[in-house]
């Protein structure tokens, strides 16, 4: 192609019609003119290989611009009329059932939930009661009947059973992963907080009368991954230390299918490897704070992060730690279930985050907190500038806690207090939130507990609230 050069004053009729000839236009400036002031170069995502040795930072510079506002914060739930889910159990972390694209599925005319559940024979908040995943079956994915444990008596492994996710691959062939906490065979025990990643295998079953699963025996459990003390803390490594937060992660395995590689992946919170003694808050991980901000020595030991491992057989039996896609080292303690969704060639990385869980001199409500990449592997930056895509009202921080969300843009969760400071264990009002490139915004709430199959998406807005 032919390059024509011009003197800017060559008018916008000329620059057309060479344009319309199939010329390459190069414009200079006229003789007298100064010269130009340099431009920087376009900011580039950086783009690593899934196995490659790079973690992304949420660093203290970051957390510091967490505010919640009108376009990030959920409405407070009223003080009568919520819905109690199930008369037989409490309910806590929630999932629904998926493939391994991350869609939400039915099977047969049922829409189909999981949780962590606690009898109610013992308080909601006992901690050593959260000991097993139930399931829920609905025909409109908004009233749910509660169908027992999925797994049975004394067959999984650990003191306790924490959450993950659950697949279903064929027709009815399920896999369910899982948190196995504690001493497998032991007696619940709160001061047990050693964590392993788990999976069993069953079947699923629909007819017209509901959904019953088989299979999940005690040979149908394994461990799939325990952490290396390298990349990822240990029970003794902790136990060795003097640390100021509470047990190490290694939990909350959520497995898909990177879009990009095809390979499968599974994600769960992790913690910084090592005697936590031995921390340090680099720059890297401070970032660039506000003249006069002080980092407090305890904060080395928050150390939370997203960790991730790629699996090695086509059975998924068999998985290969991989460095951190994140960390939040000197930030905060927990990256709770961390989970993607993908959309426009982008990776949207979640995570829960509790308010007393962040470093010392750094703080955010409880509520749901984003990255965004052009990869698997990449260097994350938070939505919005600050990370925070959901957030409890400030009058209500602890109304609800372990946000979920579908490709379709629906965030469950469950309700952790209820109005007035009563116990919650039901599910909480589905959010919806829109997303456009880095940016989120609050988009209005539906029913409670209202999850639909990813393809077949109909809005049942809350009583009182408009449709989304």
């Amino acid at each position: 192609m032919k390059s024509v050069t011009m003197n800017r004053r060559g008018g916008r009729g000329a620059l057309a019609a060479l344009a319309a000839a199939g010329l390459a236009l190069t414009l200079s400036a006229p003789a007298n003119a100064a010269p130009a002031a340099p431009q920087p170069a376009p900011a580039q995502d950086q783009q690593y290989k899934p196995t490659d040795n790079f973690t992304a930072k949420w660093t203290r510079a970051d957390a510091l611009k967490v505010q919640a506002n009108a376009t990030n914060t959920i409405p407070a739930i009223p003080q009568s009329g919520t819905p109690v889910t199930s008369d037989e159990v409490f309910l806590g972390d929630a999932w629904p059932l998926t493939n391994l694209n991350g869609d939400v599925v039915k099977v047969g005319e049922w829409n189909v939930m999981f949780s962590l559940t606690n009898t109610k024979a013992l308080p909601f908040h006992h901690p050593d009661a959260w000991a097993h995943i139930g399931y829920y079956y609905s025909k409109d994915a908004k009233n749910w009947t509660y169908g027992g444990n999925l797994f049975p008596e004394g067959t999984s492994l650990g003191s306790r059973t924490w959450s993950g996710s659950t697949t279903i691959e064929g027709t009815n062939d399920i896999t369910a992963y899982y948190t196995a906490v504690g001493a497998t065979g032991a007696a619940p025990d709160h001061a047990d907080g050693q964590q392993r990643l788990a999976s069993a295998k069953g079947k699923i079953h629909a007819d017209k009368d509901g959904v019953r699963f088989t299979g999940f025996g005690k040979n149908d459990h394994q461990i799939l991954a325990q952490p290396d003390g390298v990349m990822y803390q240990t029970w003794d490594q902790y136990k060795a230390g003097q640390p100021k937060t509470q047990f190490p992660g290694f939990r909350d395995p959520w497995v898909f299918k990177d879009p990009k590689d095809g390979n499968t992946y599974m994600l769960f919170h992790g913690s910084k490897g090592g005697n936590p003694d031995a921390n340090t808050c680099s720059k890297e991980d401070i970032g660039d704070v506000p003249a006069g901000h002080e980092v407090p020595e305890d904060s080395k030991y928050f150390v939370g992060s997203v960790g991730i491992a790629k699996a090695k057989n086509k059975q998924l039996t068999e998985w290969e730690l991989l460095p951190p896609l994140l960390s939040a080292n000197c930030v905060s303690q927990e990256l709770e279930r961390p989970h993607f969704i993908f959309k426009d060639g982008k990776y949207y990385l979640f995570v829960d985050e509790h308010r007393h869980k962040f470093a010392p001199g750094l703080t955010g409500p409880d509520g749901l907190y984003g990255f965004v990449g052009s990869s698997l592997r990449s260097d994350y930056k938070g939505l919005n500038g600050s990370s925070l895509v959901l957030a409890n009202p400030a009058e209500a921080n602890n109304q609800s806690f372990a946000w979920n969300i579908t490709p379709n843009g629906l965030v469950q969760s469950f309700l952790f207090d209820r109005p007035g400071g009563e116990p919650g264990g039901s599910f909480a009002p589905t959010v919806k939130f829109d997303i456009t490139g880095n940016t989120t915004k609050y988009a209005g709430e539906l029913d409670y507990g209202y999850v639909p199959e990813t393809t077949a998406l109909s809005l049942h807005p809350r009583a009182g609230q408009p449709t989304p």
